[in-house]
């Protein structure tokens, strides 16, 4: 890896690739492993390299105290990034990021590499980041007007990020980050399916960004933005209850067209269609615990009847709870 990292107020990271047998169990197949270690931290890198492409996979296992990583390179770098677990902070230059909560990506270019990244204490982050070829990407550039926008600072090695805010990941995206980790074709194949996945994640984003500037009749502005977090934040926060918009704009400060049409823009889904995706990954969770039967998680989860948790379940996940309890995840 020609990459400088430090962890604050400690010195530098040691980077190797003698990976220990307890870590050895998480590698991806074909993957090349980097672990990394701090005072306060340890971190698994993994590259799965591409044609005009690489995937990185980094997993971070913090300590029981705050870390701070600081990352230093003298290469461009042209890269979508993905939140898959816990939210990521930090800055670009001393330029604070918009911050990249779960589940959430964004696309930028930085001529360099010169970051710095904050972990709370006794969590586990997980990042999947695609480094491009700028080749990769020129060729889209020609159909989708925002990509083609932001090419053109890249071709002048400026700093650019494709859209002004970070992007909910759409299904499709999660679905093809999750076919890239279950990868177990034969070689040939796995580097095919590699290809595919990789360039359906960026034309899910690209759409994604794409439907908020074609269809959102005002920008949203950063307090926007900001209220539209907080917005899903109350959603969660007031689990398993559906409290319902005007709660939801009282304690926000947001009105009703915003939320409608901001978080829907904002999120890929509207303010009830999250508020059913956190109850049915609620009850997954009871599921894989094993301590309740499914009518009980059907309550617990704030249905009053089995019947319609169960088409809710189905609808969400594409099985039932009763087969998930038999074959897991599909």
């Amino acid at each position: 890896m020609d990459i400088e990292i430090t962890e604050e107020g400690t010195g530098p990271i040691l980077i190797t690739q003698d990976i220990p047998e307890d870590i050895s169990k998480k590698l991806l197949m074909n993957a090349i492993p980097y672990l990394l270690k701090g005072e306060s931290c340890e971190a698994l890198f993994q590259q799965l390299p591409g044609d005009g492409f690489n995937v990185w996979y980094s997993q971070y296992w913090i300590g029981n105290r705050a870390t701070v990583l600081r990352a230093r390179a003298g290469s461009p770098v042209l890269e979508l990034r993905i939140a898959w677990k816990n939210q990521i902070n930090g800055t670009w230059d001393n330029i604070t990021q918009p911050i990249l909560k779960e589940y959430f990506f964004s696309v930028g270019f930085t001529p360099y590499v010169l970051t710095r990244a904050e972990f709370e204490a006794n969590k586990e982050y997980i990042t999947m980041d695609i480094h491009f070829d700028l080749s990769f990407l020129e060729e889209m550039g020609m159909d989708f007007k925002s990509l083609d926008i932001f090419l053109k600072k890249v071709q002048k090695d400026e700093p650019a990020e494709l859209s002004s805010f970070p992007h909910s990941c759409p299904g499709e995206m999660k679905d093809a980050v999750k076919a890239i980790l279950k990868n177990k074709y034969s070689k040939p194949g796995r580097k095919y399916l590699l290809k595919f996945k990789a360039g359906e994640i960026l034309l899910a984003a690209l759409e994604a960004i794409g439907r908020t500037e074609l269809l959102l009749p005002l920008p949203l502005r950063t307090a926007d933005i900001n209220k539209l977090q907080e917005a899903r934040d109350v959603i969660k926060e007031n689990m398993p209850d559906w409290i319902g918009p005007f709660e939801i704009c009282r304690k926000t400060g947001l009105n009703q067209l915003k939320l409608k049409v901001g978080f829907n823009h904002l999120f890929n889904q509207t303010p009830y269609e999250y508020f059913l995706e956190l109850r049915m990954e609620e009850a997954k969770r009871l599921l894989v615990e094993g301590k309740e039967s499914i009518t009980d998680i059907a309550y617990l989860a704030g249905y009053k009847h089995s019947g319609s948790f169960s088409k809710q379940f189905r609808k969400t996940f594409g099985y039932t709870a009763s087969q998930f309890l038999k074959n897991g995840d599909f």
